[in-house]
C-alpha cells in the first residue's frame, strides 16, 4: 500500500454553484441532500479520558461465500482452516436475500434448512478471522404487492423501498439476523440500489413513491408519472430523490440492527466508478441505479467499502486500474483515506481467470493503495468447485500487522492530549490532526449524464510523528486550544500501512 504524505494544515472552501447550469428545480434538489460531516467511532470515556474501540488489519484479506458455494456437504472446519492458512482474515457469507435464507429463519419462508452462518463462526472466530454476512437487499420480491412499478404501471420483480410492508419485511429480516446470531463481526449491503435498466431508469412510479416524492420535494405531486416520467421536465428531480430513497433505507437498516447489535460493523458492495474512454462515470452511477456509496463514506454510515471490479483480463490497464483509482480518489480521498476501501475481485467472473491473471489484479489494487481485497468466491477444499488455493498461491501473501486501542488522555491544565495504541510488531507511529475535518466533499456537474457527484477530497492537518519503531505507541499532541474541537487519526507503518478513522475531541469538554 502506499504511504500517505502529509503537510501543513490547509483550509478548503467549498462552493457549490450549480444553479447557472443545472436550473433552480435541480439546484434545490442537490441541496437538500448538502450535509455536515460528522464524526465516527464507537467511543467510551472514563473521565477525562477517552477510549476509541478500533482493531484494524494492514491488509484487509477476504473472501466471498456466493449461494453457489454453500451446501449441506461443506465441510467448514476444512474451508475455514486452509483459509487461514492463507492469512486470510474476513470471511463474508452470502446469508439471504427476500426470497431465501441460508440459515433456518422465521422470517423469509425459503429457508435452507441449514445454518450456513452460524457454522463459519464456530470455526472462524476462534483462529481470530471476522465474520461477516451479506444481504441482496432489494433483488425481487417474495410478494407481488411489494413490487416496483414502472411509468406505464407494469410491474417490475424488485422489491419497493417506499412500501410500508415491504420496509417491515425487510427490518424483520435483519433484526432476527442480529438476533439470531449476535456473534457475527459485521453486514454487508449487496443490491442496495435500483435495478439497472439501460441508460433510461423507469421505477418507481407506485402510489406509494409519489406521496414519498411530494413529501421530499414538500408539495403535493398530482402529476404523475407525467413530468417526472423519462420524458417530462422534473424527471431529474425524480432521480434525484430516488438516490435518497436508497440512502435512507440504508440508514435505517443500519439503526435497526444497531438497535439490537450497537458494535455490528457496515460494509457495502457497491458498483465500482464506471469508466468510458477518458471519462469517468460517476455521475452515471447515481442516476441509473440511485447508489450514492461516496455519501455513505462521507456520513460515516460504512466502516468500509468493497467496490465491485469485475473485469476480463485484457482489460486490466484501461479499465481496472482507472476504476480503482478513480474509486480510491473520489470514493475515499486518496490512498489511507476516509475509511478503508477494499476491492471486490474475481477469480471466475465474467469469465474463468488463470491465477496469473488474478495476480495481476491484486498486484494492481495494491499499486493503487486499496486496503485490501474480497474474492469472489470461495471454491476448493472442504466445498468443492474451482480451488482457490490455486489462486492464493499466486500472491505474495506476506504477514499482515494489526493496530488496536486508541485511548486519548485530556490534559486541560496543559492544553495537550496524548494519544495510545498498541500494533502487535514494532512500527512507525504517526498522529495527523487539524481543527477541521481531515475529509471534506465537493459537488462536481457531469454535463454528459446532466447530474452531479461527489467527490471526497483529503484535507491535510498537522503531523506529529516518531520513527522509532515500537509496539506501544504513545504521541503527544501540545500547545492545543482548549476551546476548540480537534479531528484525528493514527496511522502504524512497516511493511504495510494501517491508519484509523477521524475521531474527535475536545480538551475542555468530552465531545
Amino acid at each position: 500500500m502506499k504511504e500517505m504524505h502529509f503537510s501543513k494544515f490547509r483550509v478548503v472552501l467549498v462552493v457549490i454553484i450549480l444553479s447557472t447550469i443545472l436550473g433552480t428545480s435541480l439546484v434545490m434538489a442537490q441541496f437538500k441532500m448538502y450535509y455536515t460531516i460528522s464524526s465516527s467511532g464507537s467511543i467510551s470515556t472514563d473521565g477525562r479520558i477517552l477510549h476509541y474501540k478500533m482493531t484494524d488489519n494492514s491488509e484487509i484479506r477476504a473472501v466471498f461465500f456466493h449461494f453457489t458455494s454453500l451446501s449441506a456437504s461443506n465441510d467448514w472446519n476444512l474451508i475455514v482452516n486452509t483459509l487461514y492458512d492463507y492469512g486470510i482474515n474476513l470471511l463474508v457469507v452470502e446469508g439471504m436475500m427476500p426470497k431465501y435464507a441460508g440459515y433456518p429463519s422465521d422470517v423469509i419462508s425459503a429457508s435452507a434448512g441449514l445454518d450456513f452462518i452460524n457454522e463459519a463462526l464456530e470455526v472462524a472466530h476462534p483462529l481470530g478471522i471476522e465474520v461477516y454476512v451479506a444481504m441482496n437487499v432489494l433483488y425481487q420480491t417474495p410478494n407481488p404487492e411489494w413490487g416496483c412499478v414502472d411509468s406505464q404501471g407494469n410491474f417490475i420483480d424488485w422489491l419497493c423501498p417506499t412500501k410500508q410492508e415491504a420496509r417491515d419485511y425487510l427490518r424483520a429480516i435483519v433484526e432476527e439476523l442480529v438476533t439470531k446470531y449476535p456473534n457475527i463481526d459485521g453486514f454487508m449491503f449487496d443490491y442496495i440500489r435500483w435495478e439497472w435498466q439501460g441508460s433510461v431508469p423507469d421505477m418507481d412510479y407506485s402510489e406509494e413513491s409519489r406521496t414519498a416524492l411530494g413529501n421530499w420535494l414538500g408539495e403535493t405531486v398530482t402529476n404523475f408519472p407525467g413530468e417526472f416520467a423519462p420524458s417530462g421536465s422534473r424527471y431529474n428531480e425524480f432521480l434525484e430523490w430516488r438516490v435518497e430513497v436508497i440512502t435512507q433505507l440504508l440508514v435505517d437498516i443500519i439503526g435497526w440492527m444497531k438497535a439490537i447489535k450497537p458494535d455490528l460493523k457496515i460494509s457495502a458492495a457497491p458498483w465500482t466508478i464506471l469508466k468510458t474512454g477518458l471519462s469517468y462515470e460517476w455521475a452515471e452511477r447515481r442516476k441509473l441505479i440511485g447508489q450514492d456509496w461516496t455519501d455513505w463514506v462521507m456520513k460515516d454510515y460504512l466502516d468500509w467499502v468493497a467496490p465491485m471490479a469485475y473485469f476480463y483480463p485484457n482489460e486490466l490497464e484501461t479499465f481496472l486500474r482507472p476504476c480503482v483509482k478513480a474509486d480510491v480518489e473520489l470514493g475515499v480521498g486518496g490512498p489511507e483515506g476516509k475509511i478503508p476501501m477494499i476491492i471486490f475481485v474475481a477469480n471466475q467472473f465474467p469469465i474463468l481467470k488463470t491465477p496469473e491473471e488474478f495476480k495481476a489484479e491484486i498486484d494492481i489494487l495494491r499499486e493503487e493503495g486499496v486496503d485490501g481485497w474480497i474474492i469472489w468466491r470461495y471454491g476448493g477444499p472442504g466445498a468443492g468447485g474451482l480451488d482457490i488455493r490455486d489462486y492464493l498461491n499466486a500472491l505474495n501473501l506476506s504477514p499482515v500487522f494489526s493496530m488496536e486501542g486508541i485511548t486519548v488522555y485530556l490534559n486541560e491544565q496543559n492544553e495537550s492530549a496524548t494519544i495510545t495504541w498498541t500494533t502487535n510488531i514494532p512500527t512507525i507511529s504517526r498522529v495527523e490532526y487539524s481543527i477541521s475535518p481531515l475529509f471534506n466533499v465537493n459537488w462536481q456537474y457531469d454535463s454528459k449524464w446532466n447530474f452531479s457527484y461527489l467527490d471526497i477530497e483529503h484535507i491535510e492537518g498537522e503531523v506529529v510523528e516518531n520513527l522509532q519503531r515500537v509496539i506501544d505507541h504513545s504521541i503527544t499532541l501540545a500547545n492545543l486550544d482548549p476551546n476548540a474541537t480537534y479531528y484525528f487519526r493514527v496511522q502504524s507503518q512497516d511493511s504495510g500501512i494501517i491508519t484509523s478513522k477521524v475521531y474527535e475531541f475536545s480538551i475542555s469538554g468530552l465531545v
